[in-house]
């Protein structure tokens, strides 16, 4: 997606997005990840292990998993790796061009 949905407040148009992807993530119960572009610093957190009240998210999300990638100033890349075999689902590893 391209925003920053964990960069404001509840007012600002993104809490009822993030709302949903925590409650459909929590159902899901399986590993989940949201890349995010709108930033442009690489970054990898887990923004709602422990809810997000200026969101309105009261619970924790602990198998949510984002990563910011670099915008296009940048001659950085992500390479995704998904295996369902692996202990870890997701894997991803910055490159550059």
């Amino acid at each position: 997606m391209h925003a920053d949905t964990w960069a404001g407040n509840a007012q600002d148009g993104f809490g009822a997005i993030v709302s949903r992807i925590a409650e459909r993530a929590r159902a899901f119960g399986k590993p989940v990840l949201v890349v995010q572009g709108d930033t442009h610093v690489y970054r990898t957190d887990k923004p709602l292990s422990q809810g997000y009240a200026a969101h309105g998210v009261t619970f924790g999300v602990p198998n949510l998993t984002r990563v910011v990638v670099q915008g296009e100033t940048t001659s950085e890349w992500l390479k995704l790796t998904i295996d369902p075999k692996a202990p870890e689902l997701f894997k991803w590893q910055r490159m550059q061009r």
